[in-house]
């Protein structure tokens, strides 16, 4: 049975597109408040099982209401997208 070239490509498509956004695990976070435009405030708490940045410590001591990333802890992170699709750039402080 043969596919028909456009079927085939459709599937490929539909293939790439489904590529979760945490597929990219370069994940780093720089040291240090952000400069320059298109950077965005994180203030999320939650975070799903694929997640890849800095995670909410909802937990007693210190450190909780800060976001940890590495075992180290912030106070304020910040993000902006790069240029590659669903890979953001972090910054923490």
């Amino acid at each position: 049975m043969k596919i028909a070239p456009f079927i085939a490509a459709a599937f490929a498509a539909a293939t790439i597109a489904g590529v979760p956004a945490h597929a990219d695990t370069r994940t780093v976070i720089a040291i240090g408040a952000p400069s320059g435009p298109g950077w965005i405030g994180y203030h999320d708490r939650g975070w799903h099982r694929g997640w890849d940045g800095p995670r909410y410590y909802d937990r007693e001591g210190p450190h909780r209401g800060w976001y940890s990333w590495n075992n180290k802890y912030y106070q304020n992170c910040s993000y902006r997208w790069t240029h590659r699709r669903h890979h953001r750039e972090w910054r923490c402080w």
